[in-house]
C-alpha cells in the first residue's frame, strides 16, 4: 500500500480572460438585437483636421507657413470579427448598418454601455461561396479631445 510520504500544494492560473465584444442596437422594427463578437480585435486611431485656413502674410519671405488648422481631431477604432455566420445571422447584424444607435458593453461588471458608429464602408463577408461566413465591420469609438492651438 503506498503512502504519502509529502504533501505539494500546486496554485493553477488560469489562462488570461479574453473580451469579447458584444455590442446591442435597434433593429428597423423597433426591438433590441444584440451580437456578440470573437474575441479577435484589431485596434487603431484614426486623426484628421476639422478645419483650416490660410494667414495673410505681407512679406512671403518672412511668412511661416501658408496653412494653420483651425482644431485636429482624432478617435480611436476597433474592427471586430465574426466567424461561423450564417446568411440569416448576417442579413440581421447589418441592421446594426442603418442610422441606428449602436451600443458597446464597455465595463461588463459595472454593466457600462458606451456608443459606438459603425464606419462606413467597413462591412466585409469572407467565404461567400460557403454555408457559415466570416465578417468583420470597424466601430468609431469615442472622439480623443484634442485642444485647438
Amino acid at each position: 500500500m503506498p503512502r504519502i510520504t509529502e504533501k505539494i500544494r500546486i496554485d493553477i492560473e488560469h489562462c488570461e480572460v479574453l473580451r469579447p465584444f458584444y455590442v446591442r442596437w435597434r433593429s428597423t422594427k423597433g426591438g433590441i438585437n444584440y451580437w456578440m463578437f470573437s474575441v479577435r480585435q484589431d485596434y487603431g486611431l484614426k486623426t484628421g483636421v476639422k478645419g483650416e485656413y490660410r494667414p495673410f502674410s505681407d512679406d512671403l519671405s518672412t511668412a511661416r507657413a501658408s496653412k494653420r488648422y483651425l482644431q485636429g481631431e482624432a478617435n480611436e477604432t476597433v474592427r471586430v470579427y465574426a466567424e461561423q455566420v450564417t446568411t440569416q445571422q448576417i442579413e440581421g447584424i447589418k441592421t446594426m448598418l442603418l442610422p441606428v444607435r449602436v451600443e458597446w458593453l464597455f465595463d461588463v461588471d459595472g454593466g457600462k454601455w458606451v456608443e459606438v458608429i459603425p464606419t462606413t464602408g467597413s462591412f466585409s463577408i469572407k467565404r461567400t461561396d460557403q454555408d457559415l461566413h466570416d465578417i468583420s465591420i470597424t466601430f468609431d469609438l469615442q472622439p480623443i479631445n484634442i485642444p485647438s492651438n
